[in-house]
């Protein structure tokens, strides 16, 4: 479930196509967690997100389970450099369950962004 913002501040507005000076973040989170993190991102303002279901492993392994594999959640957020902090802080602070297998979060450069509906550029809208 992907909740909405009605919030008209929005933390990701800044989005709009402009000056290039965006950061994606990807968290992979425990799945029990994710409705705590959605909530908190919009609560925050925080206005769009993409997830999905991922497995894998690392420092935390399902001895368990056949493969070893657990189950998460991975989010991605596009956001403006000056709004990583924040956002990786609401995640970090909604996603810990304190202990082994919390999760890890990423923060990547964004070369550019093309909007599909009209293949507008961010690169090019500088």
């Amino acid at each position: 479930m992907v909740f909405r913002s009605s919030s008209r501040h929005t933390i990701a507005s800044g989005l709009r196509f402009g000056p290039m000076n965006t950061k994606k973040i990807t968290a992979i989170i425990r799945r029990s967690l994710l409705q705590t993190v959605e909530q908190q991102l919009v609560d925050e303002g925080v206005d769009g997100l993409s997830l999905w279901r991922v497995k894998g492993y690392g420092e935390y392994l399902n001895t368990f389970g056949r493969d070893m594999m657990v189950e998460h959640m991975c989010l991605v957020i596009f956001a403006q450099a000056n709004q990583v902090d924040r956002i990786v802080d609401l995640i970090r602070e909604a996603a810990t369950a304190h202990g082994t297998g919390d999760g890890i979060i990423a923060i990547q450069p964004v070369e550019d962004l093309v909007r599909i509906r009209d293949q507008e550029s961010r690169k090019t809208a500088e």
